[in-house]
């Protein structure tokens, strides 16, 4: 009789708008095909998975169902999809890239002059395709995948895990050398690890004009002077291994091996987000309308919508912002730098090839100048060290 009038009571308060507490949580939607989704590619309204093992899978409803779309594909091994307009790419595991044009109906494989065909990662940037193969290096391809030649010199590492663009340039993230940037779409490359103290990266994302680097032990850095230098971005993500990033504006997520972690602070600070989930490994994610997709090695897909994570928003506010504004910005030479709430004990100007260019010492004064004059016109990147930060703002020369 007791659990009868539990549940007339229940239903009462349901009735009247007292429905009880449902925390928020990630929802398994699965559906595709083998448990290992590796990673996620988004073109509006279609989302595309690559699977470890079941090829790649379709969902046009922002994940909550997935049709697999295979036809011409043999090999189902998937490490990685990228898509752009009607371009839609699969890199492969010993099977090359694969290109469709209409939605994954059909695939074709698009290896001439691919030397490597262990495909890691694939970048679409403007009319080139960027392969990053194991054990390979870099391919470039300016004929939609239709061939392939090996990327310019400078860039030393075999095994690219991730590619990205940011401010004009091309970065590749690799597992035995560190990250390298390109400034001339992929002609030459030099190394940029200043301040990385792990060389083994395997991700990359451009998010609001800064770059964020996943490394395997040391975990994640970020450059705010386009990868010149580096700084540990790891406060309450440590010591786990991220896999990839996603970012919703200025909240950026992290795939690691102890689920998702979101940041709310650009990087400075870090909280799992992993109610509901029952698995540890996320390997993709991937922001779809209004829902943070994640891939897991086990489980197929999960998905849980942007709006629930606004409720374990982290902020520290142990730290005091530190002011440096410089101006005039542009400038065509003195550069002034005013409201100093910390005590700047040296300032390294570089450029965008993270060369040093000038260099000066703070006699601790809260206002003083630089000179730029004699440089030539670019971009270039201010350096302000203080005890125990570091603090970047990027000047434009006229």
């Amino acid at each position: 009789m007791k659990h009868h009038y539990f549940f007339i009571a229940f239903t009462v308060l349901v009735a009247a708008g007292f429905a009880p507490d449902v925390k928020s949580q990630w929802i398994n939607v699965g559906g595709t095909g083998t448990p290992t989704v590796n990673s996620f590619a988004v073109n509006e309204t279609d989302v595309f998975a690559g699977t470890g093992g079941s090829g790649v899978y379709l969902s046009t409803d922002h994940g909550a169902t997935w049709t697999a779309v295979n036809n011409g594909l043999t090999k189902k091994y998937v490490w990685s999809v990228q898509t752009s307009g009607s371009i839609l790419l699969a890199g492969t595991e010993y099977g090359g890239i694969y290109l469709s044009t209409n939605a994954g109906s059909n695939w074709t494989g698009m290896n001439t002059g691919l030397k490597n065909i262990d495909v890691k990662t694939v970048s679409i940037v403007g009319s080139n395709i960027f392969a990053g193969t194991y054990g390979g290096g870099v391919f470039i391809s300016s004929d939609n995948g239709g061939s392939w030649a090996k990327a310019g010199a400078g860039l030393n590492g075999s095994y690219p895990y991730a590619l990205a663009s940011s401010g004009g340039s091309l970065f590749a993230a690799t597992y035995d050398s560190g990250v390298f940037v390109s400034s001339d779409n992929g002609a030459n490359w030099k190394v940029t690890n200043s301040g990385l103290t792990d060389i083994h990266v395997q991700a990359l994302i451009s998010n609001n004009g800064d770059l964020f680097a996943a490394t395997a032990s040391a975990g994640v850095f970020i450059s705010t002077d386009n990868g010149v230098h580096w700084t540990l971005s790891n406060n309450g993500l440590a010591p786990f291994i991220t896999d990839a990033f996603a970012a919703s504006s200025s909240d950026l997520f992290a795939a690691t091996t102890n689920g998702v972690y979101l940041s709310t602070d650009h990087g400075a600070n870090w909280a799992a987000e992993n109610t509901g989930l029952t698995t540890s490994a996320i390997y993709s994610l991937a922001v779809s309308g209004e829902y943070l997709l994640a891939g897991s090695n086990n489980t197929g897909v999960w998905r849980r919508p942007l709006s629930e994570f606004a409720v374990n928003a982290v902020k520290d506010i142990s730290q005091p912002e530190i002011a440096v504004s410089i101006s005039p910005n542009p400038t065509t030479g003195i550069i002034t730098v005013r409201d100093v709430t910390s005590d700047i004990q040296h300032v390294s100007v570089t450029n965008i090839l993270g060369e040093t260019v000038s260099e000066l010492a703070n006699s601790g004064a809260a206002d003083f100048t630089f000179d730029l004059s004699k440089f030539p016109a670019g971009i270039y990147f201010a350096r302000f060290e203080m005890a125990g930060s570091i603090v970047t703002r990027k000047i434009i020369k006229e």
